[in-house]
Parts: structure tokens; C-alpha cells; sequence
């Protein structure tokens, strides 16, 4: 038994989501430990609680990045291109309706000309 490309794109936006909220949730922990640190702030310990806070701004902001493309490549159909320099990276899915429409017309349009051409030949 295999699963229809849409029951995939449904359990990929599951373990997107999952995923997101624990590195999201792993993260507010280890910003606000660092953040908020048990012996209270000083001058001394500023920058380190900007440069903190920036990066904890940063890594939600990819992590929030990557739980909404996952999201939305698995609801919609897909493409996803970019290029730099001489390389490039192509994805593309989702149904695969188009493609097996176009193979049923074709085959329907083969033995369509069979017949067709077996009508021809057969004396009326």
C-alpha cells in the first residue's frame, strides 16, 4: 500500500511543524537561560546579552523560515530553483495528476488511431 502524494505533503507539513516548534521552543529556552542569567545583568555582561539576543533573533528567524517553506511545499505544488554562480539546484513535485492525465490522453488517443485504423482496412 502506498500513500497518495497528498497524505505525503500532509505528513510533511506534520513533521515540519513539529519539528519547527521544538528547535523554536529549544531555542527561547537557551535564549532566555542566557539572557536572563541567574546573577542578574551588569555593564560588563551587555554585549554578550546583545550579541545573544541576535542570535537568538537570527536562528528563530531561519527556523521560522524553514517551518514556513516545509509548510508550503507540502500544501502546494512545488518548485524550487536557485542558482549561484555556474551551479544550480532545481526541486519540483507535488500531484502527479497532470502527468498522468497527459499519459491516460495520450494512450486514449493511441487506441483511438487503432481502431480507427483497423476500421479502415475492414470492407464494409
Amino acid at each position: 500500500m502506498t500513500w497518495p502524494p497528498k497524505d505525503w505533503r500532509a505528513m510533511a507539513a506534520l513533521v515540519f511543524s513539529v519539528l519547527g516548534a521544538v528547535v523554536l521552543t529549544a531555542f527561547l529556552w537557551w535564549g532566555v537561560a542566557n539572557l536572563l542569567p541567574e546573577d542578574g545583568w551588569s555593564d560588563a555582561t551587555e554585549a554578550h546579552r546583545a550579541g545573544t539576543l541576535r542570535w537568538v533573533l537570527w536562528i528563530a528567524a531561519l527556523a521560522i523560515a524553514f517551518v514556513l517553506v516545509g509548510l508550503g511545499m507540502a500544501i502546494n505544488r512545488r518548485s524550487f530553483n536557485a542558482k549561484w554562480g555556474d551551479n544550480s539546484l532545481g526541486f519540483e513535485g507535488g500531484d502527479e495528476a497532470v502527468q498522468a492525465a497527459t499519459e491516460t490522453a495520450e494512450a486514449a488517443k493511441r487506441k483511438a488511431d487503432e481502431i480507427a485504423d483497423r476500421a479502415e482496412g475492414e470492407p464494409q
